[in-house]
């Protein structure tokens, strides 16, 4: 079997490969991460034109993508004790406001911050930062914000439109942590937390350390049955969603 050789690149605008997708009734496979695909608006924008993508629709991903109102959409679970974080929306000019105010300005508002999540001024609880909508990697990635300073390192990133914020800046070193390409209107505050290990795999229960070894042809040979291993040392469970379909 010979296959067709691939065709040559082409540099286009993101409207022509619209209106050429339209046009080709094509079905447009969405390889990217972070970003508009985050948050809907690149599906969006293909389907004003007719275009099929594959993945969940707009609507479904700018919901699950809107992490300030999400909550509101998981408070049903709350009554089988699946609990979502606290969070604030803090506006851009807010902070810019609070990097012209310099370290006393943080300090504020780290404090009042800790008092409407925390219910208490306790400097050693932490709290993370991040873009309101996206997802939670790249570009919406959280900032640990332990002290004044680390809230000023962000609100500095954000006022002079750095593309990161300096790794080297925060009181926990590690590396810079990108900002949106755009500008992003709203951020939000919310309590830092650190969660538990877990796995969802074949016989995941038996392995401590992590999930069984289970080769891709055994699992098609004899499909294994999932299983939950959780470590349930902490209260929290992060949880990353792969949208399919919808």
């Amino acid at each position: 079997y010979d296959a067709p050789a691939p065709l040559p690149p082409r540099l286009l605008s993101l409207m022509q490969f619209a209106e050429e997708a339209a046009e080709e009734d094509a079905v447009v496979f969405l390889a990217t991460a972070g970003g508009a695909s985050a948050t809907g608006k690149l599906q969006a924008f293909l389907s004003a034109f007719g275009v099929t993508t594959t993945g969940s629709s707009a609507s479904v991903i700018a919901a699950a993508g809107a992490r300030m109102s999400l909550p509101s959409a998981l408070a049903p679970l709350e009554e089988r004790g699946v609990s979502v974080a606290p969070r604030l929306s803090l506006t851009a000019p807010f902070l810019c406001d609070v990097f012209d105010g310099g370290l006393d300005a943080a300090a504020e508002a780290l404090h009042n911050a800790r008092m409407e999540l925390y219910g208490t001024a306790d400097e050693e609880l932490a709290l993370a930062i991040r873009p309101a909508d996206g997802c939670g990697v790249g570009p919406g990635r959280g900032v640990r914000l332990g002290v004044p300073s680390d809230l000023l390192a962000y609100c500095e990133a954000v006022a002079c439109g750095h593309p990161f914020v300096r790794g080297s800046a925060l009181s926990v070193r590690h590396p810079d942590v990108p900002l949106p390409r755009y500008p992003a209107d709203a951020f939000l505050l919310e309590p830092y937390v650190e969660s538990d290990p877990a796995w969802v795999a074949p016989l995941a229960a038996e392995f401590a350390d992590g999930p069984a070894p289970c080769t891709a042809a055994q699992a098609l040979v004899a499909p294994p049955s999932p299983s939950v291993s959780w470590a349930a040392e902490l209260r929290w469970v992060e949880v990353r969603i792969g949208l399919l379909g919808g």
